[in-house]
């Protein structure tokens, strides 16, 4: 169940048993991060290869990134809840440059992997937007390799502040 009155729900009108409540459905051990003091800096997204995702925009902002701004690696994948709750454990920042994605899952779960997070001004990122955790890319800016690239810099330097990455013990 994702909350204990859905639990009693289900035992009041189902009578059914509910084992685990996992509230909004993440399982927020799973994506406990464990270390980031790896200099490089890894990004993780989720394009599923589609354009309205911009996976068309990828190859050229690692290449911005990487030209005179450190070393960035960005990780474009689709996978199974295992795999990417261990990607989330080892990555910096979730991007989702979603032109129309009103609610993802995976934005939640970087917010439990206790990752920053770029998405497009749809549904979940204004409801959430939270500098430092969320950060809404206007739709402008969206898809402007330039922007996006200088909004995952900006989000960097302020990590080096403390601002963002370092709430959690044993960071």
């Amino acid at each position: 169940a994702n909350s204990l009155e859905t639990a009693e729900l289900c035992k009041k009108y189902y009578n059914s048993h509910v084992d685990e409540i996992i509230h909004l459905a993440v399982d927020e051990n799973l994506f406990y991060p464990r270390e980031r003091d790896n200099p490089t800096k890894l990004v993780l997204t989720s394009t599923a290869g589609k354009r309205h995702k911009g996976s068309h925009l990828l190859g050229e902002i690692q290449t911005v990134l990487n030209h005179g701004h450190g070393h960035y690696f960005i990780l474009d994948m689709k996978c199974d809840l295992d795999e990417e709750a261990k990607w989330f454990k080892h990555v910096d920042m979730f991007i989702l440059l979603s032109s129309h994605e009103g609610f993802a899952y995976s934005v939640l779960e970087a917010m439990c992997a206790d990752l920053p997070v770029i998405t497009g001004p749809h549904g979940i990122g204004y409801e959430l937007q939270d500098k430092g955790i969320i950060n809404v890319l206007e739709e402008d800016r969206l898809w402007d390799t330039r922007e996006v690239v200088k909004e995952i810099k900006r989000v960097f330097d302020e990590d080096k502040n403390n601002k963002i990455f370092h709430r959690l013990d044993g960071r």
